[in-house]
């Protein structure tokens, strides 16, 4: 069984950026983010000077996997987040996290700081998770009392997304998308989940928008997006939606077209000098055997959620703290 601190026993991926700026090869984000992101000494990347909010999570007890660590840190820093009454939780569930922010855990430390999704996706890293003491092999969450189906935020319009613009789509990318994922993007593409998701069997959060198409290169454009994302996915894969703590993907090639994986950012599993071939085969998770099989396993704000973010924060385990910028400042 593997526990622990793991953080130290190899380089974390990427190590060969220790003690640089690492800056965003593409367009749009380098002209948001004109600073990059700077990696520690030890190969850790520093997202302070990108943070939003921040939030101190109590050490987990004895014998907590790390889907169960992930899960709980993220409902409780929004619920701290809210509790605390910061503009970014007003018009979001109870345990969601804003759209266009994602949650990073700091490395040797329980601290979490809010940050934009595309800016974590930046390249494959180590962090808080893996330096955390929690069972890397104990995967899942526990049983919900009661799953009910997810609900997503649908447009007023009949469709999201246009059959013109589907197989324009198609055509940038050289096949054509699977068919249950193809429907979801009509009708659904950046919508998002109605407060939260839940894939209870890996404890994966999903609350952020799935990406739709645009006419512009942007960050929530199918097409541009997975273009940022070599780092993670090889092309047998299209990223669909940037989850809590990682990517859903959709094997689009090969074997098992259109089943949908999870890919982990601050995996424990992940090394340095991996190939991305590599880490696609040893690292992605599977959470379905085509997109309408995910869907059905996502469970739909389960108020045990909200339960364990609440006794978290009104015991004093979760709470909001300051933002403390360092390094280069964004703007």
């Amino acid at each position: 069984m593997t526990t622990g601190r793991l953080g130290q026993q190899a380089a974390p991926p990427n190590a060969a950026y220790s003690g640089q700026v690492v800056h965003f090869p593409d367009p749009v984000r380098a002209a948001r983010h004109p600073h990059g992101v700077r990696m520690d000494g030890d190969g850790y990347p520093d997202f302070s000077a990108y943070a939003r909010a921040a939030v101190e999570i109590a050490e987990p007890p004895e014998g907590f996997g790390v889907d169960e660590l992930r899960l709980t840190d993220y409902v409780s820093a929004n619920a701290a987040m809210k509790a605390a009454g910061h503009e970014l939780w007003d018009t979001v569930g109870p345990v969601a996290t804003p759209h266009g922010w994602t949650w990073h855990h700091v490395a040797g430390s329980r601290r979490m700081e809010l940050v934009p999704v595309e800016v974590k996706a930046l390249l494959r890293h180590h962090a808080g998770l893996v330096t955390t003491s929690v069972d890397h092999e104990k995967r899942g969450t526990r049983p919900l009392q009661e799953v009910r189906p997810v609900h997503l935020g649908l447009p007023k319009s009949v469709v999201s997304v246009g059959e013109e613009q589907v197989q324009g789509v198609e055509e940038d990318l050289g096949y054509r998308l699977p068919e249950a994922y193809r429907s979801f993007l009509k009708a659904a593409g950046g919508c998002a989940p109605v407060g939260a998701g839940l894939d209870v069997d890996l404890g994966v959060l999903v609350d952020q928008p799935f990406f739709t198409v645009r006419e512009e290169a942007a960050i929530n454009d199918l097409v541009y997006v997975n273009k940022c994302l070599r780092d993670h996915l090889t092309k047998d894969y299209l990223c669909v939606a940037f989850a809590q703590g990682g990517l859903l993907a959709l094997k689009v090639r090969g074997e098992g077209i259109g089943s949908v994986w999870f890919s982990p950012y601050d995996d424990a599993r992940d090394q340095d000098g991996w190939s991305v071939q590599e880490r696609v085969e040893r690292l992605l998770l599977p959470c379905g055997g085509d997109f309408d099989s995910f869907l059905e396993r996502l469970a739909g704000n389960p108020p045990e959620l909200e339960t364990v973010a609440g006794l978290m924060v009104d015991g004093g385990f979760a709470r909001s703290v300051p933002v403390a910028r360092t390094g280069s400042d964004e703007g």
